[in-house]
């Protein structure tokens, strides 16, 4: 006996096969595609948010720093001039006091030539005896405390005595 199939083609399992492979095949690209053009921007994006975030607070805390650098800027500024005009008070120099020491350490051998002041210095330039008058004389200026530093800058014999030139820092 012969069978008779009435629907042609319809419970062939070949058919469905190729059918559910198909449908298989669309979801596993459409999950493919789906994940390569949704989820993996999605993700960038996240990213790249994240990224802006931390540059805004950066670029916040910059502008607070800036702010201030200004301020501090301007304080600086003012604690200068303020410095300025204080300068000329405190390095007044009373010369009457400064030329009585000379005059009270001076010792009688030594005579000077020239007294000259710049910038907080004084140069004291003259003749003595011998070097021995220049040390006490050096060393009265010192032990008077007027003068922060007193040093010998030269000496030179001659057939005469001793020549000089001494600097005393105010």
């Amino acid at each position: 006996m012969y069978d008779i199939n009435l629907l042609n083609g319809y419970n062939k399992p070949t058919k469905n096969i190729k059918v559910i492979a198909i449908v298989i095949a669309m979801v596993v690209v459409t999950g493919f595609l789906s994940y390569v053009c949704i989820i993996v921007p999605l993700r960038d994006k996240n990213r790249l948010t994240l990224e802006v975030s931390k540059f805004a607070g950066l670029n916040t805390e910059y502008e607070y720093i800036e702010k201030e650098h200004g301020h501090l800027s301007r304080q600086i500024e003012e604690l200068k001039q303020k410095a300025d005009n204080i300068s000329p008070m405190v390095t007044a120099i009373k010369w009457s006091e400064v030329f009585s020491l000379i005059e009270r350490e001076i010792p009688h051998d030594v005579a000077l030539l020239n007294l000259s002041y710049r910038e907080g210095m004084l140069t004291i330039q003259g003749r003595a005896e011998s070097d021995i008058e220049v040390a006490r004389f050096i060393t009265g200026l010192k032990n008077a405390g007027l003068f922060t530093k007193v040093k010998l800058k030269r000496i030179d014999r001659d057939g005469s005595g001793e020549s000089f030139i001494m600097l005393c820092t105010f």
